[in-house]
């Protein structure tokens, strides 16, 4: 079996699972083999960050195959559990209760039934804050702005949110915008880089957002109706 993936470079470990994201390559060869059908070798596919194209594109060159066959046989017994938990908690007659995982990430973090899950906590909260010590103040039960405590460490712009939040009222710096405009020449012109040939992926995906972004910002300060 060959799975592509749209990131490039090597699977990457996370907090939550000591082999990081093998385990949906296990699943996935999991459901296979539950439809009746055998896998006896599994390979990630992706592109190449490290290609550089000089001429006709080498698709052998552009693409990696990595045989994740040994680690995914490494946590078969593990996903196989899971997934048998997984199965029952989805099937339990009676809703669970309690939040879930989310309740220690930023509001960026959090998953789509966020809110549905972890009802005791407001729309706008500790999460949107986003302080260093975000544990601590979720096992205190403490999930209101209204509620945080003097000793909890903020930086510059988190302190600003705090005020704001408090006080209801809208904060304009007017002198630091004042500043940055003043350092701008205008008209504004955005030249869009030229891409040759020895110009890797990486490169390529990043000279690509300067464009997008170079785009925005002439838009926002010259906007034209688009046809």
């Amino acid at each position: 079996m060959h799975e592509t993936t749209s990131q490039g470079g090597f699977v990457k470990q996370n907090t939550n699972h000591p082999l990081g994201t093998l385990s949906h390559y296990r699943g996935v060869v999991g459901q296979i083999g539950t439809a009746g059908l055998n896998v006896n070798r599994a390979f990630r596919v992706h592109l190449n960050p490290d290609y550089v194209r000089n001429g006709e594109v080498d698709i052998t060159q552009l693409f990696v195959t990595v045989d994740m066959t040994a680690r995914i046989d490494q946590i078969s017994d593990e996903v196989a559990r899971e997934t048998q938990e997984a199965r029952t908690y989805l099937l339990a007659e009676a809703e669970p209760k309690g939040p879930c995982s989310c309740i220690y990430k930023g509001r960026a973090k959090h998953c789509t039934p966020f809110e549905y899950s972890n009802p005791d906590v407001p729309k706008y909260s500790v999460h949107d804050s986003s302080p260093k010590k975000l544990k601590e103040l979720v096992d205190a039960g403490i999930f209101s702005l209204a509620d945080l405590p003097a000793h909890i460490a903020l930086s510059a712009s988190q302190k600003t949110q705090l005020q704001v939040f408090r006080s209801g009222e809208t904060i304009i710096d007017k002198e630091a915008i004042a500043e940055g405009l003043a350092e701008l020449a205008f008209p504004l012109h955005f030249r869009a880089p030229r891409f040759e040939l020895g110009t890797s992926c990486a490169q390529g995906r990043s000279r690509v957002g300067s464009i997008l972004v170079a785009f925005s910002l002439l838009l926002t300060f010259f906007p034209v109706p688009l046809r």
